[in-house]
């Protein structure tokens, strides 16, 4: 079958050859061609449908091409995240401030902004750059538990660190820290795609922990050379780390990186040929350290005890005391140090608030004896200067009362006689009787 519209242009050019043959010039004013009808032919149709088809699906990758491409720009930040645009080469403001708060920001698509997203979790990363060769699986087990696999220290492949006196000791170092500045830290310290890695957990290509690691060692080096191989595993162990912890955190200062250090952690022990003996005395500081605890606290407890619970103001006044004294300070400092502790006294409590009420009924009993003997002297004399010989009879007879009524004197009755020899074996049980008499007496007398 031949295709109609083939067909009229094949008999169009016929006829104007035709006309152009015989000399004759006409103008045909015919009008604009119908479009093509393709109902007629089944596989013509299909071609269109299929290309039209296409048309649409390639219109739709290209939107979608183009909104992907767009919201490349958006930049969002998670909480305790810090977010930063750069524009080229310079960080955007955005209401003052260039690190963007948790939420949606906006900004042109790559490559014309790159934005940046510090991670603002905790960061945890340990060194043992300074620890002797180990099996595998001795990884991950405290120092003091393994074995080195050389006897003897190589410095190829065996790591220690140098002590101020110049010896050796091993240890792993594990610090936390944080972007607490992303500003700063992208400033000075940034590599977007260490970013990346660290939030990947892909230490070993990041550059930026390949520089904490670096200062993380200066520091051991230079902290470990203050001090003394005894300091090191023993009691001051704590004050080694600190010292550690304090030097990171300034030369991180130094170079104005952002960063800011939680926590430095050590794990330190002595070279294997001679950490049972630095353990002997390290077991031997911690027994001394524990008794003087101890000690200390026995001490605390009878202090309170005998004083109360201002006896180490009471017990401090008597020291100055004592000290002025034997200094021989003026006698008005030494008499006022003395009115202090006469103070405390008052307040004290405990043993020696008991001594004192103790004492001070004793001194009332004995003050009070001291003026009735001295009233009844008195009146005696008086009675005396009346009548001597009627009140030295009276005396006579009060003593003669007392001497043959006490029980503790035994009376005998002589014969008129010559010399008389006596030999006396006391009696023990009247001298028992007397001196449960006399205890109790002074018991009673005490107030108990």
């Amino acid at each position: 079958m031949r295709n109609p519209r083939l067909l009229r242009h094949h008999d169009g050019h016929d006829h104007h050859h035709g006309h152009h043959h015989h000399g004759h010039h006409h103008h045909h004013d015919e009008p604009d061609a119908p479009p093509p009808d393709f109902s007629s032919d089944p596989a013509q149709q299909s071609l269109v449908n299929a290309l039209r088809a296409g048309f649409n699906v390639l219109r739709v990758i290209m939107v979608a091409l183009v909104v992907a491409y767009v919201t490349t720009g958006v930049l969002s930040v998670g909480p305790g995240e810090q977010g930063l645009i750069v524009r080229f080469g310079r960080l955007l403001e955005q209401d003052g401030q260039v690190v963007r708060k948790p939420g949606w920001s906006f900004a042109l698509p790559e490559p014309f902004d790159e934005k940046i997203l510090v991670p603002g979790t905790t960061q945890t990363r340990s060194i043992d750059t300074f620890v002797f060769r180990r099996r595998d699986e001795d990884r991950g087990r405290p120092l003091a538990e393994v074995l080195p696999m050389n006897n003897l220290p190589r410095p190829e492949t065996d790591g220690a660190m140098l002590t101020g006196d110049q010896n050796l000791s091993h240890g792993i170092w594990q610090i936390e820290y944080r972007i607490r500045d992303a500003e700063a830290f992208v400033r000075n310290i940034h590599e977007a795609e260490s970013i990346r890695r660290i939030a990947q957990q892909d230490r070993e290509r990041a550059d930026y922990d390949r520089f904490i690691v670096r200062l993380l060692e200066q520091a051991v080096v230079r902290t470990m050379a203050t001090q003394r191989i005894e300091d090191v595993g023993g009691a001051g162990k704590a004050a080694v780390v600190a010292g550690v912890k304090d030097r990171l955190q300034a030369l991180l200062d130094r170079h104005q990186s952002g960063i800011v250090v939680d926590k430095v952690v050590a794990d330190i022990v002595y070279p294997f040929q001679v950490r049972e003996a630095f353990d002997e005395v390290t077991n031997a500081e911690n027994t001394a350290k524990k008794e003087k605890e101890t000690a200390l606290q026995d001490a605390t407890r009878e202090l309170t005890r005998a004083a109360g619970p201002n006896h180490a103001e009471l017990t401090a006044a008597i020291e100055s005391y004592g000290a002025a004294q034997t200094l021989g300070e003026p006698a008005e400092k030494v008499q006022a140090l003395r009115d202090r502790i006469d103070v405390l006294l008052v307040s004290a409590e405990g043993d020696v608030a008991e001594i004192l009420s103790m004492a001070r009924s004793r001194a009332n009993e004995i003050r009070q004896t001291a003026e009735t003997e001295v009233a009844q002297f008195e009146f005696l004399r008086e009675q005396y200067q009346l009548d001597p010989a009627l009140t030295t009879m009276r005396i006579w007879n009060d003593v003669r009362s007392v001497v043959l009524g006490s029980a503790e004197n035994e009376l005998m009755f002589l014969p008129a006689m010559g010399p008389l020899e006596i030999w006396t074996n006391r009696d023990l049980t009247k001298l028992l009787d007397r001196e449960k008499r006399r205890y109790e007496g002074g018991v009673r007398r005490d107030g108990h």
